[in-house]
């Protein structure tokens, strides 16, 4: 009967429990003060538990762990490589950043060209074969 009790108690905490086992459960806590004492630190413990922050690594973590990893075990004389693992991990937080810039510079220019192209993208004019073989030409135009 007892083991019935607790598991009625256990589960009052995760699951519905029918009106005749809540009186149930609510009689037997009324007389056993072992079962109050039980219900009490079950409530301490849940409420301890949700409010304690959650851990979470960072979003590096596990490249961090891993560069770790090949520098224990490559040999100590790799030094290209772990200079360039370096420069990676100092650099990637400023990739996306550094593309999105190009990629609004590229737009730029094509508003600028009106030309929607990669030659309007990238800025380039149309040259000809005159301003090639007369480089000053097109500079005194300019």
């Amino acid at each position: 009967m007892k083991d019935n009790l607790i598991n009625l108690l256990y589960r009052s905490f995760d699951d519905e429990l029918s009106d005749k086992e809540k009186l149930k459960l609510k009689e037997a806590l009324k007389h056993s003060p072992e079962l109050q004492e039980e219900y009490n630190r079950i409530a301490e413990l849940r409420q301890t538990i949700t409010q304690t922050a959650t851990f979470s690594f960072s979003s590096s973590f596990a490249d961090n762990v891993m560069r770790q990893i090949r520098l224990t075990i490559a040999p100590k004389s790799s030094m290209d490589e772990s200079w360039l693992d370096a420069l990676i991990s100092i650099f990637r937080p400023i990739a996306l950043s550094a593309a999105l810039l190009i990629l609004v510079f590229m737009f730029m220019n094509m508003f600028q060209e009106d030309k929607v192209s990669l030659k309007g993208a990238f800025a380039v004019s149309d040259v000809t074969i005159e301003e090639a073989y007369e480089p000053t030409l097109t500079l005194t135009l300019e």
